[in-house]
């Protein structure tokens, strides 16, 4: 995918600057044109240098601390040790749920997160932590009210002074918001706003943070990415992140691929979930 950001002379490259998070089942490759194999010789008995691993990954399991806390998942997370671990689920903020980081009253759950990333930190080169929506004790609708704009962002840096200054865990990266574009239904200038404010208060409790904004669905709907891009111009975000999806729902047969004429996509699809992160240059 190639974007025309009007500020497009701060970003390099999609092609050198992009990371893949991949979670899950990842989409089959569709190949136009196959050129014939070529032989390779590999000597495994002569290293001859070293490649930085930036494979990542997209920890969904690891949200419940069943799994996020267990040794012996740090352990095998570790020998894969992904450039990048980012850790979402929509149920982190799902009542109930395994999954959840917060309380029934909203407050984020210190114990949880804090067993959670003892034991993830020291396996990833670096962590995103996603805060996929607002808290369902704020609002239960789809979009936020914009005079509740202020409580998530306070609500947002709470979460950050837990995680970086009073537990001082090795985190980094932030992604705020999850897949809203569709909630939003083209409204991106409000989204950019409600992200601009909760920026802002992140920046106030540690400003060496780096913020990912974004989280497209849709990374394809070109216009609506710029226009987000262009009402985000004055947010000192780090990076823009969208999503890749094989398809919008599941089916029986996930390898049946059907070309659907109106909406333009292939269908049956396995479900892909990718994240790629653009940077813009230093």
């Amino acid at each position: 995918m190639f974007l025309t950001f009007s500020h497009r002379q701060g970003y390099q490259s999609v092609f050198t600057r992009v990371l893949c998070i991949c979670a899950g089942i990842t989409s089959g490759c569709s190949h136009v044109h196959v050129k014939p194999p070529l032989p390779i010789t590999v000597n495994w008995n002569q290293p001859i240098g070293h490649a930085r691993n930036i494979y990542s990954l997209n920890l969904w399991a690891a949200t419940d601390p069943e799994v996020g806390a267990n040794p012996q998942f740090g352990q095998q997370l570790g020998e894969i040790r992904p450039a990048i671990c980012r850790i979402h689920a929509a149920e982190m903020l799902q009542a109930g749920h395994a999954k959840v980081w917060i309380h029934r009253d909203g407050e984020w759950n210190r114990a949880k997160i804090d067993a959670i990333l003892r034991n993830i930190t020291p396996h990833c080169e670096d962590i995103m932590i996603s805060i996929p929506s607002w808290s369902p004790t704020l609002h239960q609708g789809r979009q936020l009210p914009p005079h509740k704009y202020k409580d998530f962002a306070q609500w947002c840096a709470q979460l950050i002074r837990l995680i970086t200054r009073e537990r001082k865990h090795p985190v980094q990266y932030f992604e705020i918001l999850n897949a809203k574009d569709s909630a939003y239904n083209g409204n991106s200038q409000a989204i950019a706003k409600l992200t601009q404010q909760a920026v802002k208060a992140i920046k106030a409790v540690n400003p060496s943070i780096k913020i990912v904004i974004g989280a497209w669905t849709h990374p394809y709907d070109k216009r609506d990415i710029q226009s987000f891009l262009d009402a985000s111009r004055e947010s000192d975000f780090q990076a823009f992140s969208y999503h890749h999806y094989g398809t919008h729902q599941s089916f029986s047969d996930p390898f049946n691929q059907t070309w659907h004429p109106q909406s333009s996509q292939i269908l049956n699809l396995p479900s892909e979930s990718v994240t790629s992160l653009i940077f813009p240059n230093p």
